[in-house]
């Protein structure tokens, strides 16, 4: 009995300058061309530090990582504030707000109504240490923005 041969998925690469019969083409001679390469990724912007926290029930958050990379202590002032559906804490000397101890993010209850934060949810923190700034994205604008973003990028793709 014998096993009939298949034809290679990936075509085999042309010897330089020959050519070849190309099994995509009905056999009929032609020039290979190389494979087309993958898009290039996008690149992620180092100077932003990210870390998913939980907003535990007293209203504060944490990540060691992100205070870390602000060189933020239980010193500094802040300033809290919303735009647009996020929390925006910059460091400001005359901010009336300060990190706990164990340098926990205490986000003021007026905050949180704001943004429709309740304890227990999932929030992004993005630190742009240049600017001194913390940027707290709650679900709700994770949600809109990562919706139109897919709609954009994969409507129509199959």
């Amino acid at each position: 009995m014998t096993i009939p041969s298949l034809a290679p998925i990936i075509p085999a690469a042309p010897m330089s300058g020959r050519r070849t019969a190309s099994p995509l083409r009905g056999g009929s001679l032609a020039q290979q061309r190389p494979m087309p390469l993958p898009p290039t990724p996008v690149t992620r912007d180092d100077s932003i530090t990210y870390a998913l926290a939980t907003l535990d029930c007293h209203g504060r958050v944490a990540d060691r990582k992100v205070m870390a990379a602000l060189g933020w202590t239980e010193a500094t002032a802040l300033t809290i504030r919303q735009r647009q559906g996020l929390i925006v804490v910059d460091a400001d000397r005359d901010g009336a707000f300060r990190l706990t101890a164990r340098l926990f993010l205490h986000l003021p209850a007026a905050v949180r109504g704001w943004c429709g934060l309740r304890s227990g949810d999932r929030v992004l923190l993005a630190a742009r240490s240049h600017q001194g700034r913390l940027v707290v994205h709650p679900p709700a604008v994770l949600g809109a923005a990562l919706d139109e973003l897919h709609t954009r990028l994969l409507d129509g793709a199959s």
